[in-house]
């Protein structure tokens, strides 16, 4: 499904007309636009197979006081094997995610010295792309986002609900969940190897039939 697809869907099933591109001068595109990235990064912060990784943190070279993250596509961070938590620093658009300890309670939590494992889920949309970050979903995901935008659209529109497209909502997001290989979350070949290099291990991993270490 191409972004266009996906907004003349969302501005039919809203009542309004479908337009011939993105870049048509029309309110209703841009709100059915807005509402299609809404629901992309809604969606996508649960993390699935496509945007999430298992990466290991390094404390910044030019400043060894903290671990720094690319913020830049960001949507959530966890770490599975401490208590840690990210904080924004520095001005906005350059600013960084840096990892801290949470403390023991009493004490403000301290910037993290050592490398950390983290899980990683990230956005894949780019301003720069004009519209092909929509291709680069998979197909049921991208269904799934037009749809739940069809709904929220409807709503906003008519200042009511949509049976209807609650349902096709539903349809869609099902469609999409059973599509994926089980426990789909980091079952990527990159991130077995990362892991058992992480961790004294060797050799190559079957990423459809290992267990999720998490």
């Amino acid at each position: 499904m191409k972004l266009l697809e996906a907004v003349n869907l969302v501005l039919r099933d809203g009542g309004k007309p479908a337009v011939n591109s993105l870049s048509d001068p029309n309110e209703d595109k841009g709100f059915a636009m807005a509402e299609i990235g809404r629901q992309r990064k809604q969606i996508l912060t649960n993390g699935y197979i496509f945007n999430t990784t298992f990466e290991l943190l390094q404390p910044d070279g030019s400043d060894a006081s903290r671990v720094p993250v690319p913020i830049q596509g960001v949507l959530d961070i966890t770490y599975p094997d401490s208590k840690r938590y990210t904080a924004k620093s520095g001005p906005a658009p350059n600013e960084v995610l840096s990892v801290f300890d949470v403390g023991d309670g009493t004490s403000v939590g301290e910037f993290v010295l050592v490398e950390v494992k983290a899980i990683v889920i990230r956005d894949i949309f780019r301003s720069d792309d004009e519209g092909q970050w929509f291709d680069r979903l998979p197909e049921k995901c991208a269904l799934w986002v037009a749809k739940r935008s069809s709904e929220q659209f409807y709503f906003q529109q008519n200042q009511g609900s949509s049976d209807n497209l609650r349902a096709a909502a539903e349809k869609a997001k099902t469609l999409f969940i059973n599509s994926l290989p089980k426990g789909n979350i980091n079952r990527t070949t990159g991130f077995w190897a990362l892991r058992a290099s992480s961790t004294g291990g060797a050799g190559n991993f079957d990423a459809r039939t290992q267990s999720n270490v998490f």
